[in-house]
């Protein structure tokens, strides 16, 4: 077997992953270990389940070309020994927003009407920015996302901005 085979067979398989969430769950015992609370399961499953929609985000849209299994595998190290995402329900809320927000940008992908992703974009990431004040920092990303997947126009960058409005306009109002 030569090596170039044995990395395919280590970055495309499966077992690659099973290992990643035992090794996960393994670094979340040596920190945190209580196995009882609910709080550590339920931000663990979501991770899981983060991590294997990353995997099918990456299949469906080829974020990276070929088929591997990297971004999954890079998304669970993170999650696995970053403080931020195994003691507080934060990291877990805003990992899902950003992929729901990637999701979006990537089914706009050379669309030039895509003003109803522009505004979800929008919506859920001043969302996330009430849990996390930093992600604010993502919406430049996103419009220069948006400019070179061929889909930012003076139409989609105002439906951003009005997701944002929208979502302050509720908190205002609501308040």
């Amino acid at each position: 077997m030569n090596l170039k085979r044995i990395h395919n067979a280590l970055i495309s398989g499966r077992f690659t992953i099973i290992i990643f969430i035992i090794l996960v769950f393994v670094m979340r015992l040596l920190t945190r270990p209580d196995l009882g609370s609910i709080a550590f399961w339920v931000a663990f499953l979501t991770q899981i389940g983060i991590s294997i929609s990353l995997l099918h985000v990456n299949h469906v849209y080829t974020i990276v070309r070929g088929r591997t299994m990297l971004p999954t595998v890079f998304f669970l190290l993170m999650s696995g020994t970053s403080p931020l995402f195994y003691t507080e329900w934060k990291g877990s809320v805003i990992a899902a927003g950003v992929l729901v927000c990637l999701i979006c940008l990537f089914a706009s992908y050379q669309k030039p009407n895509s003003q109803l992703n522009a505004l979800n974009i929008g919506l859920i990431l001043t969302l996330c920015s009430f849990v996390w004040p930093p992600v604010w920092f993502l919406f430049p990303l996103f419009w220069y996302g948006f400019y070179e997947f061929q889909c930012l126009n003076i139409k989609t960058f105002f439906a951003s901005i009005i997701g944002i409005i929208t979502v302050y306009l509720f908190a205002f109002v609501w308040a």
